[in-house]
């Protein structure tokens, strides 16, 4: 900002001495050390050295002017502060060194780095203002130490009187090919030849070649890269002072690039980051409890952080960097379920860990009287629960739904709602007097929903049976005629046998004991071969769902390799050509076994809540109470 009223009238303006501290004879024109009269700021003066100065000189200047005040508001452009309209002088601010006189300064690593990316900024903005559909904006074609100044404490740029305006803004053909241009060491190759065609590349060649000069302290010779002998500069520098312009970074955002790649330490992954300060935790630090949930939340979707160091830490030591800021454990808590299984198959062990890691959450946030952190919990909890159906969990999140009173206890009551499959699983405290009446309401409602369900469908069967009935009076037993069919599919696949319990503990499917694959590849063609149907329409669209569940897997399985000749008794996927091919075969394997489970323990369960189990002679849990809820009948 100009200090003061600019009026464009050189006689505003005194110079401290006859003589210029920068002469003709080594530019364009003379500059003075001047003073504003009206208010006594020190300025510096430049103005043509000649009275009738030739055109060339004032178009110079004017366009130094021009460009001055164009990134006036730039920090790291000199700025012209008032001017003639004749176009022979200008103001600007005193500088108090040169980039030459700070040499010593530079060889300061932070310092360089400092002044590289000033002038990287200012060149920016230069070169961006094309947007009039130029080719590019204005090319400085004259970066060179004595051009950067430090002023007030920043670096900035001056000197534009050579700068090669915007494509297709040039006023005349003052640049002829052939024409040299620029400071002889820092001036790019193509400043010799053809220096009105320049672009960006051009100042990119002039910062490599200063960035030599300031760490090797020597002045660079005419379209000789100075390239240091050692040291992470030097790759920098090679790049941007190549001979061919359109080898070099072609903007200056890919010479910063080029800069940080070079220069800056690699980045650590939030994983090994939080891997170290797990490792810190385990000693006893003190601060690696907040600052391992401060990365946390600073990176919500890297799965890897979450899952293979966050879920495998005690989450009491994690407590009190949560509860220190709820808001901020809101964000976790909400991530924790979404980011298992995003990098990789989830491992043996990892849903109960998820459902444990929230539950503890949940428990603090309870006891703290922060809601909305104890429903985002158990609603994470709750969900995986209802997936997966995990017993260990269930038992110690049974007892504590048996003490929760007042807010919380609605808060969970709500999250229980929200998630039926998993309100099913604590459907026995809907008798125990002592809990809270909202806890019992929302599991005794979840199971009354499914009673409801099945006895309708119960009725609708007796219905269609009524509706059946033969002319000589005969009544068939509307449960008779599901129970041969219901055997078939029993035999074929028993509940809680091996193969369950295989299939249902596989961490992934990159290998399947045949002690799987035989049973569910021959129930399929035994279910194919001889369709299985239901007298009952709710039994008979469970099995449907089971019937495309089973197929997809045998889909899956079939494309899998035997390998039981060769040691272990499963088929694994081949390997098709790449580990991203074979890991997307195990995907859709996972998927698809996913698809069949949930089927099967659905059509088992209705089942048993019709009887159909026992009376195949299979034994059913005593603990378990068809009707009211789904059966173990299937293990976990």
């Amino acid at each position: 900002m100009v200090p003061y009223e600019a009026r464009g009238q050189r006689k505003d303006y005194a110079c401290a001495t006859t003589l210029p501290f920068h002469s003709h004879e080594q530019g364009m024109a003379d500059v003075f050390y001047a003073t504003h009269k009206a208010t006594g700021t020190p300025v510096v003066l430049k103005q043509l050295h000649s009275k009738y100065p030739p055109e060339r000189k004032t178009a110079r200047m004017a366009r130094e002017i021009i460009v001055g005040r164009f990134l006036s508001g730039h920090p790291n452009s000199m700025p012209v502060w008032d001017a003639g309209a004749d176009n022979r002088w200008f103001v600007m601010p005193v500088a108090q060194a040169t980039a030459t006189e700070c040499l010593d300064e530079l060889k300061d690593p932070a310092t360089l780095r400092d002044l590289v990316e000033s002038l990287c900024s200012v060149l920016s903005a230069a070169h961006d203002a094309h947007k009039q559909n130029a080719a590019h904006g204005w090319v400085h074609r004259d970066v060179k130490p004595s051009n950067v100044l430090r002023l007030d404490g920043r670096w900035v740029l001056a000197d534009w009187g050579i700068a090669r305006r915007p494509a297709g803004q040039t006023t005349s053909s003052r640049t002829r090919v052939g024409a040299s241009m620029g400071s002889e060491g820092f001036a790019a190759p193509e400043l010799s030849s053809d220096a009105h065609s320049a672009g960006p590349s051009a100042d990119i060649y002039s910062l490599g070649q200063l960035i030599g000069w300031a760490v090797t302290g020597r002045t660079p010779q005419q379209n000789i890269p100075l390239i240091p002998d050692s040291g992470p500069w030097r790759a920098v520098v090679r790049a941007a002072t190549l001979a061919d312009p359109g080898r070099r970074p072609a903007t200056v955002r890919g010479f910063l690039e080029l800069v940080a790649r070079e220069i800056d330490p690699p980045s650590v992954p939030p994983v090994v980051q939080g891997e170290t300060l797990r490792d810190s935790l385990d000693a006893g630090a003190p601060n690696a409890p907040e600052e391992l949930v401060a990365l946390a939340a600073a990176h919500l979707d890297d799965a890897a952080l979450y899952c293979d160091v966050l879920l495998k830490i005690d989450p009491e030591l994690l407590v009190p960097g949560l509860m220190a800021d709820p808001p901020r454990a809101l964000e976790i808590v909400r991530a924790m379920p979404e980011l298992l299984g995003a990098h990789r198959p989830t491992e043996r062990g990892e849903v109960d860990a998820v459902i444990l890691w929230l539950f503890t959450v949940a428990c603090h946030a309870a006891d703290a009287g922060q809601l909305h952190l104890l429903e985002e919990s158990c609603n994470g909890a709750f969900a995986w629960d209802a997936l997966w159906d995990q017993w260990a969990p269930q038992d110690k999140i049974r007892p504590w739904l048996r003490t929760l009173t007042g807010d919380a206890a609605g808060s969970v009551a709500g999250a229980l709602r929200d998630h039926p499959d998993c309100a099913l699983h604590f459907s026995s405290l809907a008798k125990e007097p002592r809990v809270d009446h909202r806890i019992r309401l929302a599991v005794s409602d979840t199971a009354d929903q499914m009673e409801r369900g099945i006895a309708a469908t119960s009725t609708h069967s007796s219905k269609k049976a009524e509706d059946s009935q033969p002319p000589d009076g005969r009544t068939p037993a509307p449960d008779g005629a599901d129970e041969g069919t219901a055997g078939v599919l029993l035999k074929l696949l028993p509940p809680g046998g091996d193969w369950y319990k295989a299939l249902r503990k596989a961490e992934t499917m990159f290998r399947v004991p045949l002690s799987v694959s035989h049973p569910v590849c021959d129930a399929l063609e035994a279910l194919e071969d001889d369709p299985v149907g239901y007298a009952d329409p709710a039994l008979q669209s469970a099995y449907d769902e089971l019937l495309g569940g089973l197929q997809a897997l045998c889909w899956e399985l079939n494309g899998m390799t035997d390998i039981s000749d060769e040691g272990p008794q499963a088929l694994e996927i081949s390997h098709p050509g790449t580990e991203a091919e074979r890991n997307e075969l195990n995907r859709r394997a996972c998927a698809a076994r996913d698809q069949f489970l949930p089927a099967y323990k659905r059509m088992v369960n209705f089942l048993n809540a019709r009887g159909l189990v026992a009376r195949t002679g299979l034994v059913v849990p005593a603990e378990v109470t068809p009707t009211v809820s789904f059966v173990r009948a299937v293990e976990n």
